[in-house]
């Protein structure tokens, strides 16, 4: 690393050397060059965005400064902090030059700092980033595209100012914060009726409360996969007051999250919809979800149901769809329709039981109303060291002998279960 001598100190620990006739400036915290400089016989323009590197070991510090965008930039080897000035981004942080992007555990914006147009990936795979200041003076007025904005940020647990972003002319913000280790963020006060694009929003985050965004605008938005996806510490959502008539693509949606309880699905109208796979995937901890009012006629629904409920109780209520392979995969559960006709409860449902696939079956088969199902896992019943739950185990497997529109094989897989 080249050194640079420095001359004239000043009482704001400023020092300035010449170099031709033009003075440069350097802090012992910031490095802003203008100008030329020599540096081993060759021209660096500042300008460039070309970083440049000044090694003050005297003071036990290694600074690299450079441009990106019209906004100037230094960092602080020793504390990993990256400083901006003045200015508009223009690239990613990771992709910038002359730091390695796994350094960086601070980054501080200063007053006039503004984000770009498309600000996809701006503060993104920043691995071991772990805070950010001054994100609450930072300009967006004339950003429209946010996806990835902090995608893989797996250390960063504060995300203060944030919340008090103008996001009315944002359209994306796929996978903003997927992969970061919040936990909690008050996002009531973002204007999201221009968003068309929310894809992987939250996914694979520590957040354990979403209950700001309950009252967002969704109106625009036609993406929303995999927006909780791995959202494991989510235990309840409320999205009774979500308008998603607009949305096409919402497959993985809940897939691999914690979440016990999701109100308000019913009130969807997901008739645009063309992709609802997997939209329940391994969601082993819900205890009920009655979407009796959705028509997903338009849609694929390939595993919407796979892996879905708590492994002991779990309360389905669908409406009158064709569900193609929405059944095939839900593990080894019997199900039981509740049969109101002759005095069927959830309690007890008195209804017709069924496997996955024959009840994948029916639905190929042609029926088509609104049914309730009560799920209860044979191999639960059999681990269950009390006598009641082993009678109930034997009435039911004594019903699916007795079930004409069972297969055998379907049969057979039940007595071994």
């Amino acid at each position: 690393m080249k050194s640079v001598v420095l001359f004239q100190r000043d009482r704001e620990n400023k020092f300035t050397r010449k170099v031709g006739s033009t003075w440069l400036m350097f802090s012992l915290t910031t490095c802003f060059i203008s100008g030329m400089i020599i540096e081993g016989g060759q021209d660096v323009n500042a300008a460039t965005g070309q970083s440049v590197s000044v090694d003050n070991s005297s003071l036990g510090q290694t600074l690299e400064s450079g441009v990106n965008g019209t906004a100037s930039w230094s960092f602080d080897s020793e504390t990993g902090t990256l400083t901006f000035g003045a200015g508009q981004l223009s690239e990613p942080i990771y992709r910038m030059s002359g730091i390695t992007s796994d350094s960086i555990t601070k980054i501080v914006f200063s007053n006039g700092i503004s984000f770009p147009y498309d600000s996809n990936n701006l503060m993104a795979n920043l691995h071991n980033l772990t805070s950010i200041s001054g994100l609450n003076q930072v300009d967006i007025s004339n950003t429209r595209v946010m996806w990835a904005m902090f995608l893989g940020d797996s250390k960063l647990t504060d995300l203060s100012g944030v919340e008090n972003w103008d996001m009315s002319n944002i359209v994306d913000i796929g996978g903003f914060f997927q992969g970061t280790g919040i936990q909690n963020i008050d996002l009531s006060k973002w204007n999201t009726s221009n968003m068309t694009s929310m894809w992987g929003a939250f996914a694979h985050t520590n957040v354990r409360t979403l209950t700001s965004i309950q009252n967002w605008d969704v109106s625009k938005v036609q993406v929303m996969d995999h927006m909780f996806d791995g959202t494991a510490d989510l235990l309840n959502i409320d999205l009774s007051n979500w308008k998603i008539q607009s949305v096409h693509v919402m497959n993985d949606l809940f897939a691999n999250s914690g979440v016990k309880q999701i109100d308000g699905l019913n009130n969807w109208n997901v008739s645009t919809v063309t992709n609802a796979n997997e939209l329940f995937l391994n969601t082993y901890n819900l205890s009920s979800l009655d979407i009796h009012s959705w028509n997903l006629d338009n849609a694929t629904t390939n595993g919407l149901f796979t892996n879905i409920g708590n492994g002991d109780t779990f309360i389905l209520n669908v409406g009158a769809n064709r569900f193609s392979n929405s059944f095939n995969d839900m593990g080894p559960y019997v199900l039981q329709a509740v049969d109101t006709s002759i005095g069927g409860t959830i309690a007890d449902p008195k209804g017709q039981y069924f496997s996955g696939t024959s009840l994948q079956k029916r639905y190929d088969d042609g029926f088509n109303s609104e049914e309730v199902y009560v799920f209860s896992n044979i191999v639960v019943f059999k681990a269950t060291a009390t006598s009641s739950l082993k009678t109930e185990a034997q009435k039911i497997k004594q019903s699916i002998i007795n079930d004409n529109t069972l297969s055998d094989s379907d049969k057979n897989n039940q007595e071994k279960a």
